[in-house]
């Protein structure tokens, strides 16, 4: 888990403590960004972006960036969904 990176929680949220990324994902309490971090695309939901193909990806400190389908396919080489294929 430690090659993922972690989430802490504060006391005063739903849910406080520290969190692997992948648990914190299950849990749906990874903050959900609309915004590509490459080119700046924006989803239309949370559910468009899963079923579109847009993923996270940790950066050097570890934060998650989203990514959309065609920044994922171009900058880290993973082909989107079939549904999302021309």
């Amino acid at each position: 888990m430690d090659e993922h990176g972690w989430i802490t929680r504060e006391g005063n949220s739903d849910f406080p403590g520290n969190y692997c990324l992948g648990c914190a994902s299950l849990l749906r309490i990874v903050r959900w960004s609309a915004q590509c971090t490459t080119c700046g695309a924006a989803a239309r939901s949370e559910r468009a972006a899963e079923r579109e193909g847009w993923r996270y990806f940790a950066d050097e400190l570890g934060e998650l960036l989203p990514f959309c389908a065609d920044c994922v396919a171009s900058e880290f080489g993973i082909a989107p969904p079939p549904s999302t294929q021309a």
